[in-house]
């Protein structure tokens, strides 16, 4: 950084260079002239009008003035003889209209090969003179302007250095600094993402604080995430484990389902067909958990099937703990949806399930409850839509409402079931949302593929 600035004022020097070379040869020029003009009017009382021999030397040594010549009236008086022949070749400059930036005729005064004198022509200003002419040797001129580049580029190396040093220090200080503190903070947390926390050691600049700020929202994000994530892991590892012993359990009561059939009761009779595809059912979910922990994800099995049989044995089924509670469904008889049997029958499930919880919470006195489903058929999409009477949804629970581990009420419950059914109906090309709640009943709308 320090580098870079000293290198950009430099080149702004250079840029600048001829203008400033060009502007002090005419100041100097100039200085030639008033100084000439001075003479002049100290030579007004002298009878001759002309200085002595011993001025012109000191004319000569310190403001290298050759000669000084005044117009007045036609006559021409020599006001500083020259001390040794003028040799070269004469270039005559009407002062000031020959005084310009323009660099080339600056430049001529250090390229030209040959020996050259300057006549300065001007109008004075403290005698009585028409025009006075000086003339200056352009070799001392050549003399004065490389001592001046010389001091120009000094003064522009230490400018250069001076605002280097003072722009690294405040940019440092302002962002490289705070940045540095970032780019560690940030690296501490990449390392030990679940224990570190992103801290701004130094830095007040606003830039430095709203980057700060989204690194923190980040960093809470994310920490947040792994910590959802952890939990999963693990929830994943004990309902491996779980599904595994619950999987010999529900074989076990197969086989004992299975004697049912025969009993002398009907409605055991009647019941044991229903009982036996939840204990399959059962079996069949437990091992997908097992083999989704082995990272070997079910696919949906996709097929047409009627829509009401499903919807029908769903809703029976996540209604039977709760007998105050019945269910309808409106749906014709010939509607069939492209889906998978057992995801259908999770997603209804979990869904009139935590229906039939919220309306069993409501004070006493309420009406009765009461779910009901309801399909249409637009083009190749079926909308499924589950409402209840029951105390809807709180408002602090919506934005969370199909993430893991939200709840809508303290039943008890883990959280999981809506996030599992919109996961479920994503899989299968659909969709799962809630599309209304208030203090008189809820309604999610499941979108599937027409069969």
């Amino acid at each position: 950084m320090l580098l870079y600035t000293v290198g950009l004022v430099l080149l702004l020097v250079v840029l600048a260079f001829p203008m400033l070379i060009a502007e002090r040869r005419n100041e100097w020029l100039e200085g030639r002239t008033n100084v000439a003009d001075m003479a002049a009017l100290a030579a007004q009382s002298i009878p001759d009008h002309r200085v002595s021999d011993e001025f012109s030397r000191v004319y000569l040594d310190r403001m290298y003035i050759l000669s000084i010549v005044a117009d007045i009236d036609g006559k021409r008086e020599t006001i500083l003889v020259p001390q040794q022949p003028i040799t070269g070749t004469p270039v005559r400059m009407n002062l000031p209209d020959d005084l310009s930036l323009w660099f080339p005729e600056t430049l001529a005064h250090f390229t030209t090969g040959e020996e050259r004198h300057l006549k300065l022509t001007f109008k004075p200003e403290l005698t009585a003179y028409d025009e006075m002419e000086v003339i200056v040797s352009e070799a001392s001129l050549r003399e004065v302007m490389i001592a001046m580049s010389g001091t120009i580029i000094l003064n522009a190396l230490l400018f250069a250095i001076v605002a280097g040093v003072i722009v690294y220090f405040i940019v440092f200080r302002l962002i490289a600094r705070p940045m540095q503190g970032i780019a560690e903070a940030v690296t501490h947390f990449a390392e030990a993402p679940d224990t570190q926390k992103i801290e701004l050691p130094y830095g007040k600049g606003d830039e430095i604080r709203r980057v700060f700020t989204a690194l923190q929202t980040m960093q809470r994000t994310v920490s947040s995430a792994l910590r959802q994530r952890k939990r999963l892991a693990d929830l994943g590892e004990a309902v491996a484990k779980i599904s595994h012993d619950l999987r010999n359990s529900l074989s076990a009561a197969q086989v004992l389902s299975d004697g049912l059939a025969d009993s002398n009761d009907p409605q055991v009779r009647d019941a044991a067909p229903r009982l036996e595809r939840a204990i399959q059912r059962s079996i069949t979910l437990a091992e997908a958990t097992l083999k989704y922990g082995r990272s070997e994800t079910p696919l949906p099995n996709l097929r047409t099937l009627p829509f009401k049989p499903a919807v029908e044995e769903a809703m029976a089924e996540g209604i039977a703990g709760w007998p105050g509670v019945a269910f309808r469904v409106l749906c014709a008889d010939d509607l069939k949806v492209f889906a998978d049997h057992d995801h259908v029958h999770r997603i209804i499930t979990n869904i009139v399930r935590n229906a039939a919880k919220a309306i069993t919470s409501r004070p006493a006195g309420a009406d009765a409850g009461l779910i009901i489903a309801e399909a249409r058929r637009a083009g190749d999409t079926i909308t499924l839509t589950i409402s209840d009477n029951g105390p809807g949804v709180p408002r602090l629970v919506m934005a969370k409402l199909f993430q893991p581990f939200s709840k809508a009420g303290s039943d008890g419950g883990t959280g999981l079931g809506l996030a599992i059914a919109r996961e479920l109906a994503r899989g299968m090309g659909g969709e799962l949302v809630l599309v209304a709640s208030n203090p008189t009943g809820s309604s999610f709308m499941l979108t599937l593929r027409a069969g």
